[in-house]
């Protein structure tokens, strides 16, 4: 015998909206509820699933779309090795997806069959198949890492990050600071980074002087590498012009490359610039001495762009939501005050 939703709910007098809600982790239900419908749940052997076929049939019946249960996850196009923080918005994405009893399947190119047994994807704003001509653009679908017209997603609060950062540093004395960021694509992370180093600097009374935002080199593919290139680029031309105390970097991994060539270079890390990266891997309380940098919740990230498309999922005609989740400051030994 198949154990169903509404058995739980006979089972504990209650509606099987509520029992949904509870098996789903919505937070309207309080803690004693879920626990009930979850053991009772266990004591009767119900399984998410195993009404499956019965709703298929129900939906084929009535004209409606047939679910599979089956989110889908599109990496970056690059090595994940060159984003460190993949694992933790990955492992988001795979506790929500758990949370709400679908699977979660990885997605490669758009060509291939795995597409057609997805109910929704969620994808990096890089890729082209988020773009309104696309045909799986009709597929309901997220995205993370910037927003897009049409289109839901999830993107950490970049602009209130970089002035965090920016703050912080002028309140340790700093008034020449450089920033290092990947700007050769324009990309709205970027834009907005830029544009919450400016708004600080501006609220401080200090004017931005040239050439102290500096691009970060794209010719490496990873970006540990790209942080090397571009500060020995900087020092072999205007570094020494610039009289910067401080520094500001794209992401952890090229705060950290950058940090080895100015050791190299007898440049001192925090006694001759403080520096402060972006993302707060773990790499930061590995590295000497250890990386201020702005934490950024992946995991929290991931959870949401699941539950930003199961709405889709469920109902076609839900709001299109841009969730922007704060961020913080981690302040470690790679900063001091002005000397």
């Amino acid at each position: 015998m198949t154990i169903t939703q509404k058995d739980i709910a006979l089972r504990l007098q209650i509606s099987p909206k509520s029992v949904a809600r509870a098996l789903k982790g919505d937070d309207a239900v309080s803690e004693g509820l879920r626990f009930r419908v979850l053991q009772t749940a266990r004591d009767l052997g119900y399984h998410a699933n195993t009404n499956r076929e019965a709703r298929v049939m129900a939906a084929r019946r009535h004209g409606r779309l047939v679910r599979h249960d089956v989110i889908g996850f599109r990496p970056p196009h690059a090595n994940s090795r060159a984003f460190p923080y993949y694992v933790r918005l990955f492992e988001g994405i795979r506790a929500g997806a758990r949370k709400n009893g679908v699977e979660l399947m990885l997605l490669d190119a758009p060509s291939t069959p795995a597409w057609s047994k997805v109910d929704g994807f969620i994808a990096f704003s890089e890729h082209a198949e988020l773009d309104a001509d696309n045909p799986l653009f009709s597929m309901p679908c997220v995205a993370i890492g910037a927003a897009i017209d049409g289109v839901p997603s999830v993107v950490a609060d970049d602009f209130g990050g970089a002035k965090q950062a920016t703050e912080y540093l002028i309140g340790l004395g700093h008034r020449r600071i450089a920033y290092l960021i990947d700007c050769h694509t324009h990309h709205p992370q970027s834009e907005a980074r830029v544009a919450g180093y400016r708004a600080a600097l501006k609220k401080a009374g200090l004017r931005l002087e040239k050439n102290w935002i500096a691009p970060l080199h794209i010719a490496a593919a990873q970006f540990l590498e790209r942080g090397r290139d571009s500060m020995k680029q900087l020092l072999q031309n205007e570094w020494s012009t610039l009289g910067c105390t401080a520094l500001i970097v794209q992401n952890d991994r090229a705060a950290m490359g950058a940090m080895e060539v100015l050791q190299d270079a007898g440049i001192r890390v925090p006694h001759d610039l403080s520096v402060i990266g972006f993302d707060d891997t773990d790499e930061c309380e590995i590295i000497r001495p250890q990386l201020s940098s702005v934490h950024v919740p992946f995991e929290a990230m991931g959870n949401q762009a699941v539950m930003l498309l199961l709405q889709q999922i469920e109902d076609e005609k839900a709001v299109v939501e841009n969730v922007v989740l704060p961020v913080t400051l981690r302040e470690r030994a790679s900063c001091a005050p002005l000397r």
